[in-house]
C-alpha cells in the first residue's frame, strides 16, 4: 500500500493557531523510515477499540470496558516497544458517539494523526463480530467523509470478540455477509481477528503487524499524509 503511495506517510503539520484562524505549514514531504508504526483505531461505540489498542501495546493504556457508549472522548496515543519496534496507538471517540457535536468529533478526529509522528501508517476499522449494525454498514462512508477516498488505501479492518467464532472460520462469518463484503473490498479485503480477552496471545498482534506492513509495502513505505487530509477539505 504504501509502495503506491510513493513513500510518503499521512504526515502531521505544524497547526499555529490564530483566534478562528487556524494555520498550518506543511511538513508532507517527510516520509516514514525505520521500523516505527503508527496505528489509528477507529470504529462505532463499544465494539472494543480501546481494548485492541491494550492487546497491541500488551499492557492496559487505555480505559477499556463493554458498553454501547463511548469512553473516549479525546483522542489519544500511546507510545511502547512491540515487537522490537516503536509503536504509537491511537484511541479514538467513537463515530457514532452521542457525547460530541459532529464539529467536536471532526476536530477529534483530526487530532488523531497530529498524535502521530509522521503520520499514521495505517486507520484499524474496528467491529465487533456479531455486531453490524445498519450505521456500522456506512462507516466506512464517515471515514471517507472525514479522510477523502485515499483512506481506503491505509485501512485495515480489525474485529473483536474472536471468541464468538467458535467452530467457524473468519471466512465463513464474512461469507454469510453481503454488506460486510462490500466493505471489507473498500479497504483492499484486509482484515484481521483479535481475541481482547487473551492479551498473553502475542501472536494476533505480531500477525497484525506483518499485515500493515505488507499494506504499507504496497502502498509504497508511506502513510496517509497530513497534505492529503488538507488537501481533501480545500475540496469541499
Amino acid at each position: 500500500m504504501v509502495t503506491q503511495n510513493g513513500n510518503q506517510c499521512y504526515t502531521k503539520q505544524i497547526r499555529y493557531s490564530a483566534p478562528g484562524e487556524p494555520r498550518y505549514r506543511s511538513m508532507s514531504h517527510l516520509t516514514c523510515t525505520g521500523k516505527t508504526l503508527n496505528l489509528v483505531l477507529v470504529g462505532m461505540c463499544g465494539v472494543g477499540k480501546s481494548a485492541a489498542g491494550n492487546n497491541i501495546l500488551g499492557r492496559e493504556e487505555f480505559e477499556s470496558e463493554t458498553s454501547a457508549s463511548s469512553l473516549t472522548l479525546t483522542s489519544e496515543g500511546r507510545e511502547r516497544e512491540v515487537c522490537g519496534r516503536r509503536v504509537t496507538v491511537v484511541d479514538t471517540p467513537g463515530l457514532s458517539s452521542t457525547k460530541l457535536s459532529g464539529k467536536r468529533l471532526r476536530e477529534e478526529m483530526e487530532r488523531s494523526v497530529y498524535l502521530c509522528d509522521s503520520g499514521p501508517h495505517a486507520f484499524l476499522l474496528v467491529i465487533q463480530l456479531g455486531r453490524f449494525t445498519e450505521r456500522e454498514k456506512r462507516v466506512m462512508e464517515t471515514l471517507q467523509e472525514l479522510f477523502s477516498e485515499r483512506v481506503n488505501q491505509h485501512t485495515v479492518v480489525l474485529f473483536t470478540y474472536g471468541d464468538k467464532l467458535k467452530s467457524k472460520t473468519i471466512e465463513e462469518f464474512i461469507s454469510k455477509d453481503s454488506n460486510l463484503q462490500q466493505l471489507l473490498q473498500k479497504c483492499g479485503g484486509r482484515y484481521h481477528v483479535f481475541n481482547n480477552e487473551d492479551m498473553e496471545n502475542r501472536c494476533q498482534v505480531t500477525e497484525l503487524l506483518q499485515k500493515i506492513d505488507e499494506m504499507v509495502a504496497k502502498n509504497g513505505g508511506g502513510c496517509y499524509t497530513k497534505g492529503m487530509y488538507l488537501e481533501s477539505w480545500t475540496r469541499r
